[in-house]
């Protein structure tokens, strides 16, 4: 029998975090979540990534934090909002001086790429305005402090025998990396390149870390229910649930 073929949506994002929240997101939907991660970078790289996916005809979008504006070598450059004009068919300049968290109102024919900003400041800010923080409370917040909030309301979340079973896997991987760090010396053969490779893996075992306790805390504090109730309130929350099809 053929198997059935999913519409599928390509979404250029900056970090591990709006990974984590896009794959949660992506549970409640029958849209296939093709990421792409930028690791950080700038809006200038989300964008020009999103630029060449968006060359292939799919639906592409692009998920970055609003506090790129305000961080100079982290905002979209001028020849680069100038491609985002031709490529909405907007006359040029019109994108100039325009709040990042206000571009895509002028996509108004939802042309390719379609931006999705996370405000206040950043996903965190995002998130802790769906578990009920106001906007108002968070404004005026720096990023780290919204990410410290965030941190908090994460450390409350009961974990499961299954996620803690999960972690316990990854601190004796990253206690057996940490021994065989201790071991190496720098006359070992490729000494830098097994250091490098060893500081790699528990750099990874870290996030899967991570990862296990965020999501958690996702499932636990922001579910379907959460994220429809947001639609008018939150644009962002409303972008990314008509691109999964959600309401």
């Amino acid at each position: 029998m053929k198997k059935k073929k999913r519409n599928s949506i390509i979404i250029v994002h900056e970090g591990d975090r709006e990974l984590y929240f896009l794959e949660h997101i992506s549970q409640f939907s029958d849209v296939r979540l093709n990421p792409q991660h930028c690791h950080g970078g700038s809006g200038t790289n989300v964008l020009n990534t999103a630029f060449k996916h968006s060359d292939y005809g799919q639906v592409t979008f692009a998920f970055f934090d609003e506090d790129f504006q305000f961080v100079a070598p982290l905002q979209i450059d001028e020849e680069t909002l100038a491609a985002l004009e031709r490529r909405w068919r907007l006359s040029e300049g019109t994108l100039k001086d325009v709040k990042y968290t206000d571009l895509q109102a002028q996509n108004t024919d939802g042309r390719n790429p379609i931006l999705i900003v996370s405000s206040p400041n950043s996903i965190e800010g995002l998130i802790l305005r769906l578990i009920g923080i106001s906007e108002k409370a968070l404004r005026g917040k720096t990023t780290r402090k919204l990410k410290e909030m965030l941190d908090a309301e994460i450390a409350t979340i009961e974990l499961t025998e299954e996620d803690l079973s999960c972690i316990d896997v990854c601190e004796n991987k990253i206690h057996r990396y940490l021994l065989a760090k201790a071991e190496l010396t720098k006359e070992a053969p490729c000494y830098k390149q097994r250091l490098k490779s060893i500081d790699s893996k528990i750099d990874e075992t870290k996030k899967q870390k991570h990862k296990i306790v965020f999501k958690r805390f996702l499932n636990t504090k922001v579910g379907r229910d959460v994220l429809i109730a947001n639609i008018d309130q939150i644009p962002a929350v409303k972008l990314l649930l008509d691109a999964f099809g959600v309401c």
